[in-house]
């Protein structure tokens, strides 16, 4: 653990959905003292409560941005902005990530074992999708997410099976001990995970393109692994050190300087913090909505699970379909979802159905590993 938030219950109060166009400068501003209208919330109360976090996309955070400028000169804490600080949302970096991971690595339709199209179309059979930095549209988050992980897995399963010195790797992983098995995962690591092992594969005389290109994609992917479960486990610190080597890895042309940008500027900000203030940026970055461990989750990626069932499951039909209906509805989104477990818990009705249930990766995972064992992929420079 590097920073570590506390586990605790998020109080979180939705607002009235609002019929306003907020991709503008005016929208923004009318969207911010909306907020405040409905709030009630006046200059003198914003003098007493200080500060206000403003969360969201890369469009939302310029959009902030411009405002604030637009309005230094008031001295007014709501109309001068003068409390706002912002924050871009982690969700959407998440995915920024997710999709520099598939586009650097996805290799060439009907390419050489190695790359992540290989893997995707012609192992997992999965949908076709289009990724890489040609593409002009960008690669869907989820099935990127879900290949990143069933791949990540699989290329350590393979690790594994070549530095235990065993020839069966089955055998040797119900008998090995804890400080083995730890001491091969951290030759596993050095060997096949960082880029000290690609500089070292780099100066051998034999050089294998697929294996040092699977070193870097080892990488990379473990890296955006690592934000993931960071997020979930609530370890803030470690988030920041990801956004450091994402700061780097985003700012060529060909990739995304704008995310690459809005780190620096973030991770600038905070620097120029008090430590109070730091902290609290930082430690209300995530939100816990059950107060249990490793259940943390991104604000921007509460909103959007909102938005889900505002506008999937409580939504209104045909006529009675209108924004008087959503404002009216979206305040009291969570009051619904608890009525609707309470009357399932009393008449013992199931929440989920098996179609809901996490699927089994550990057959995919195999069949990966599998032909990473066959086509030789990790084992060319050793």
């Amino acid at each position: 653990m590097v920073d570590q938030i506390t586990p605790h219950v998020t109080e979180h109060y939705p607002l009235p959905a609002m019929h306003i166009d907020e991709s503008s400068l005016d929208g923004t501003i009318e969207v911010e003292d909306t907020i405040f209208k409905n709030l009630h919330f006046s200059n003198n109360d914003m003098r007493e409560h200080g500060l206000l976090f403003e969360d969201g996309d890369l469009l939302t955070d310029s959009l902030n941005s411009k405002v604030e400028s637009a309005r230094r000169n008031s001295t007014e804490p709501i109309e001068g902005r003068k409390g706002n600080i912002r924050r871009y949302g982690l969700f959407h970096q998440k995915m920024a990530g997710c999709r520099m991971v598939i586009n650097e690595h996805w290799g060439k339709p009907n390419g050489k074992p190695g790359s992540l199209w290989w893997e995707h179309t012609q192992l997992l059979h999965r949908k076709p999708m289009v990724a890489g930095w040609q593409s002009k549209k960008a690669a869907p988050w989820k099935p990127s997410h879900e290949l990143i992980q069933i791949s990540l897995a699989a290329h350590v399963l393979d690790g594994f099976r070549i530095y235990c010195s065993h020839h069966n790797f089955q055998e040797w992983a119900q008998q090995v001990t804890m400080d083995e098995f730890n001491s091969v995962a951290l030759q596993v690591y050095n060997k096949l995970f960082t880029s000290a092992a690609y500089e070292e594969c780099l100066d051998s005389e034999t050089k294998d393109k697929v294996f040092l290109n699977s070193i870097l994609y080892n990488r990379d992917a473990l890296l955006y692994w690592l934000f993931c479960m960071s997020i979930k486990a609530g370890d803030i610190g470690r988030v920041v050190l990801v956004l450091r080597v994402w700061m780097v890895m985003m700012r060529t042309p060909k990739t995304m300087p704008k995310y690459a940008d809005a780190i620096f500027e973030t991770l600038g900000r905070l620097q120029s913090f008090n430590p109070v203030l730091r902290k609290f940026f930082l430690h209300n970055w995530l939100v816990n909505l059950t107060g249990k461990p490793f259940r943390f989750k991104e604000i921007d990626l509460l909103q959007e699970h909102l938005n889900f069932w505002l506008k999937i499951i409580y939504n209104a039909k045909g006529v009675n379909k209108s924004w008087k209906w959503l404002a009216m509805i979206s305040v009291c989104i969570y009051s619904l979802r608890d009525a609707m477990k309470t009357v399932q818990s009393a008449f013992q009705i199931p929440s989920l159905g098996v179609r809901h249930t996490v699927p089994d990766m550990s057959a995919e995972i195999s069949l990966l590993a599998d032909n990473l064992k066959n086509e030789k992929t990790q084992e060319c420079c050793h």
